[in-house]
Protein backbone atom coordinates (compact mmCIF):
# COMPACT_ATOMS: atom_id res chain seq x y z
CA UNK A 1 0.00 0.00 0.00
CA UNK A 2 1.13 3.19 -1.12
CA UNK A 3 1.09 6.23 1.26
CA UNK A 4 -1.84 7.96 -1.03
CA UNK A 5 -4.06 4.87 -1.18
CA UNK A 6 -6.42 5.10 1.37
CA UNK A 7 -6.85 2.34 4.67
CA UNK A 8 -10.22 1.61 4.18
CA UNK A 9 -12.53 1.56 1.32
CA UNK A 10 -15.97 1.35 0.46
CA UNK A 11 -17.80 0.92 -2.56
CA UNK A 12 -18.34 3.46 -4.86
CA UNK A 13 -21.58 5.09 -7.05
CA UNK A 14 -22.32 2.62 -9.30
CA UNK A 15 -25.36 0.40 -10.15
CA UNK A 16 -24.92 -4.21 -10.76
CA UNK A 17 -27.23 -4.91 -13.16
CA UNK A 18 -27.47 -8.72 -15.01
CA UNK A 19 -27.59 -9.16 -18.90
CA UNK A 20 -27.50 -12.02 -20.92
CA UNK A 21 -26.42 -14.27 -18.09
CA UNK A 22 -23.04 -12.03 -17.07
CA UNK A 23 -22.90 -9.29 -14.52
CA UNK A 24 -22.45 -6.01 -15.17
CA UNK A 25 -22.00 -2.02 -13.33
CA UNK A 26 -23.02 1.18 -14.45
CA UNK A 27 -20.44 3.49 -13.08
CA UNK A 28 -21.95 6.49 -12.44
CA UNK A 29 -19.42 9.39 -12.29
CA UNK A 30 -17.90 7.92 -15.51
CA UNK A 31 -20.87 7.34 -17.24
CA UNK A 32 -19.68 4.12 -18.13
CA UNK A 33 -20.10 0.03 -18.30
CA UNK A 34 -18.12 -2.50 -17.41
CA UNK A 35 -18.40 -6.32 -17.10
CA UNK A 36 -17.84 -7.64 -13.82
CA UNK A 37 -15.36 -10.85 -13.98
CA UNK A 38 -14.87 -13.22 -10.96
CA UNK A 39 -11.96 -11.07 -8.97
CA UNK A 40 -13.79 -7.88 -9.40
CA UNK A 41 -17.34 -9.69 -8.40
CA UNK A 42 -15.54 -11.33 -4.72
CA UNK A 43 -14.36 -7.41 -4.22
CA UNK A 44 -17.71 -6.34 -4.49
CA UNK A 45 -19.63 -9.20 -2.85
CA UNK A 46 -16.87 -9.00 0.03
CA UNK A 47 -17.54 -5.86 0.73
CA UNK A 48 -21.47 -5.55 0.86
CA UNK A 49 -21.76 -2.17 2.21
CA UNK A 50 -19.79 -2.49 4.63
CA UNK A 51 -16.09 -0.66 5.41
CA UNK A 52 -13.38 -2.72 4.49
CA UNK A 53 -9.69 -2.78 5.63
CA UNK A 54 -7.17 -1.93 2.36
CA UNK A 55 -5.16 -5.25 4.29
CA UNK A 56 -8.61 -7.40 4.50
CA UNK A 57 -8.92 -6.84 1.18
CA UNK A 58 -6.24 -8.08 -0.59
CA UNK A 59 -6.19 -10.90 1.99
CA UNK A 60 -9.75 -11.84 0.38
CA UNK A 61 -7.95 -11.68 -2.76
CA UNK A 62 -5.00 -14.13 -1.71
CA UNK A 63 -7.66 -16.88 -0.29
CA UNK A 64 -9.33 -16.83 -3.83
CA UNK A 65 -5.79 -17.27 -5.37
CA UNK A 66 -4.03 -13.83 -5.98
CA UNK A 67 -0.60 -13.40 -5.04
CA UNK A 68 -0.29 -10.34 -3.59
CA UNK A 69 0.98 -8.60 -5.82
CA UNK A 70 -1.54 -9.10 -7.96
CA UNK A 71 -4.31 -8.35 -5.32
CA UNK A 72 -3.01 -5.15 -4.25
CA UNK A 73 -2.90 -4.14 -8.39
CA UNK A 74 -6.25 -4.96 -8.89
CA UNK A 75 -7.48 -3.48 -5.74
CA UNK A 76 -5.71 -0.07 -6.83
CA UNK A 77 -7.17 -0.63 -10.14
CA UNK A 78 -10.86 0.04 -8.26
CA UNK A 79 -9.92 2.89 -6.56
CA UNK A 80 -8.74 4.34 -9.43
CA UNK A 81 -11.81 3.79 -11.30
CA UNK A 82 -13.78 4.83 -8.28
CA UNK A 83 -15.30 1.22 -7.73
CA UNK A 84 -13.74 1.72 -4.25
CA UNK A 85 -13.61 4.80 -2.42
CA UNK A 86 -11.71 6.19 0.84
CA UNK A 87 -14.50 4.92 3.59
CA UNK A 88 -13.60 8.08 5.39
CA UNK A 89 -14.62 10.36 2.94
CA UNK A 90 -18.62 11.33 2.89
CA UNK A 91 -19.49 11.92 -0.84
CA UNK A 92 -19.73 15.83 -1.72
CA UNK A 93 -23.52 16.95 -0.46
CA UNK A 94 -24.73 18.41 -3.55
CA UNK A 95 -25.91 21.79 -3.50
CA UNK A 96 -29.33 23.15 -3.50
CA UNK A 97 -30.35 25.36 -6.45
CA UNK A 98 -31.01 29.27 -5.99
CA UNK A 99 -34.62 29.84 -4.52
CA UNK A 100 -34.81 32.31 -7.54
CA UNK A 101 -33.90 30.02 -10.68
CA UNK A 102 -34.44 32.18 -13.79
CA UNK A 103 -34.47 30.65 -16.88
CA UNK A 104 -31.33 31.11 -19.05
CA UNK A 105 -32.47 29.04 -22.70
CA UNK A 106 -35.02 28.55 -24.84
CA UNK A 107 -35.50 25.22 -27.23
CA UNK A 108 -37.98 26.34 -30.16
CA UNK A 109 -39.17 23.06 -31.98
CA UNK A 110 -39.75 25.27 -35.06
CA UNK A 111 -41.17 22.03 -37.41
CA UNK A 112 -41.11 17.92 -36.97
CA UNK A 113 -40.76 18.07 -40.95
CA UNK A 114 -37.97 17.14 -42.69
CA UNK A 115 -37.10 15.92 -46.35
CA UNK A 116 -34.03 13.63 -45.19
CA UNK A 117 -36.72 10.68 -43.24
CA UNK A 118 -33.60 8.88 -41.94
CA UNK A 119 -34.38 5.74 -40.64
CA UNK A 120 -32.54 6.11 -37.13
CA UNK A 121 -35.16 9.30 -36.85
CA UNK A 122 -37.60 9.39 -34.21
CA UNK A 123 -40.05 11.12 -36.52
CA UNK A 124 -39.30 8.92 -39.14
CA UNK A 125 -37.58 6.02 -38.51
CA UNK A 126 -39.42 2.12 -38.26
CA UNK A 127 -40.32 2.98 -34.65
CA UNK A 128 -42.20 6.41 -35.66
CA UNK A 129 -42.31 8.15 -31.63
CA UNK A 130 -44.16 10.76 -33.61
CA UNK A 131 -45.68 11.29 -37.26
CA UNK A 132 -46.31 14.21 -39.03
CA UNK A 133 -49.81 13.72 -40.22
CA UNK A 134 -52.38 15.66 -38.71
CA UNK A 135 -49.46 18.11 -37.13
CA UNK A 136 -48.65 21.68 -38.03
CA UNK A 137 -46.02 21.77 -40.70
CA UNK A 138 -44.72 24.77 -38.67
CA UNK A 139 -44.54 26.18 -35.39
CA UNK A 140 -47.00 29.42 -35.88
CA UNK A 141 -45.42 33.46 -35.20
CA UNK A 142 -47.53 33.90 -32.40
CA UNK A 143 -46.19 31.03 -30.57
CA UNK A 144 -42.42 31.52 -30.84
CA UNK A 145 -43.32 35.37 -29.83
CA UNK A 146 -44.86 34.38 -27.23
CA UNK A 147 -42.20 31.69 -25.87
CA UNK A 148 -39.79 34.34 -26.52
CA UNK A 149 -40.91 36.63 -24.36
CA UNK A 150 -41.73 34.12 -21.77
CA UNK A 151 -38.35 33.27 -21.57
CA UNK A 152 -37.47 37.58 -21.15
CA UNK A 153 -39.80 37.51 -18.58
CA UNK A 154 -38.66 34.46 -16.81
CA UNK A 155 -34.86 35.58 -17.50
CA UNK A 156 -34.68 38.60 -15.13
CA UNK A 157 -31.25 39.81 -13.78
CA UNK A 158 -29.61 37.03 -16.29
CA UNK A 159 -27.08 39.28 -18.59
CA UNK A 160 -27.80 36.91 -21.79
CA UNK A 161 -30.18 34.34 -22.71
CA UNK A 162 -29.70 31.31 -25.22
CA UNK A 163 -32.24 30.41 -28.15
CA UNK A 164 -31.64 26.98 -29.77
CA UNK A 165 -33.62 26.39 -33.25
CA UNK A 166 -34.35 22.67 -33.60
CA UNK A 167 -36.42 20.95 -36.03
CA UNK A 168 -36.45 20.00 -39.73
CA UNK A 169 -33.20 19.10 -41.46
Amino acid sequence: MTATQPHHYRLGEFHPFDGGGRRFLYLVPAGAIFEIDGPVATVIDRMAGEEVAHGQLVETLSREGFDSSSAEELVQELYHARILVNGHVAPPRPENPPANFPLQTLVLNLTNQCNLSCQYCYEFGNDKVATPEGKPKFMDLDTAKASVDFLLEQAAGRNTVHITFFGGE
